[in-house]
């Protein structure tokens, strides 16, 4: 009998989303990774020191310093209950910020 081995070879994936980051990440305030994964630790505290936002969207297990780095850790596997829990709302008129009123602001000084 004739044995037959077949190698599947490794993704570069994670790779890939950590230099595509890299190449890019002036053009962006908040990053989102969408994985718990630690290849994506390093990743994470490069675009931290550079003064950015990190999110972390996962489930399962979620690598302890992918948590700590994040500004902001969800668990995917609560997002269905988050957002079926928010009651629907009527738009109202002059929801928005009046961004000349605010303070800081730049707007029109009449």
């Amino acid at each position: 009998m004739r044995e037959i081995i077949i190698e599947i070879p490794k993704s570069n994936f994670d790779v890939e989303i950590s230099v595509d980051a890299i190449r890019i990440f002036d053009r962006y305030d908040t990053f989102c990774l969408f994985s718990g994964d630690s290849d994506f630790a390093y990743l994470s505290r490069f675009l931290k020191r550079k003064g950015k936002h990190v999110m972390v969207i996962a489930s399962g297990q979620v690598f302890h310093t992918l948590k700590e780095v994040a500004d902001l850790y969800i668990n995917a596997q609560q997002i269905k209950h988050d957002i079926s829990s928010v009651k629907e709302t009527t738009p109202h008129e002059g929801r928005g910020l009046d961004i000349g009123s605010a303070s800081g602001g730049q707007g029109s000084q009449n």
